[in-house]
């Protein structure tokens, strides 16, 4: 089984993923930007169907206690530096940045 890790690089600011596939050895992935290996690991994706909040936005207090849902995967837009986290949500009008969200369980 697959698992796929991000990643955040910190030199230049991509988000990239890495395969990693249990049993083999897994290298010191590098972004493919600037090749770098200095990188923090992201949380797990967002999917279509997820539960979640919004945190540490203006949005969050205005929809303080509301559960929305992924109506989409998390996708990337931008570039270098600027490229972030997106993701739709029911019932939302327009997209949302994933870093402003928080998957909960039901």
């Amino acid at each position: 089984m697959e698992v796929w890790i991000k990643y955040k690089c910190e030199n230049c600011g991509r988000r990239f993923q890495v395969c990693e596939v249990p049993g083999d050895e897994l290298e010191e992935p590098g972004c493919v930007e600037c090749g770098g290996t200095d990188h923090e690991q992201l949380p797990d994706q967002l999917r279509r169907g997820d539960a979640v909040i919004m945190i540490g936005c203006g949005e969050a207090e205005e929809h303080s206690g509301k559960t929305w849902y992924c109506r989409t995967d998390e996708f990337y837009h931008g570039a270098g530096k600027y490229q972030e986290g997106i993701v739709f949500l029911e019932g939302y009008s327009g997209s949302f940045k994933t870093r402003f969200l928080q998957k909960i369980e039901e």
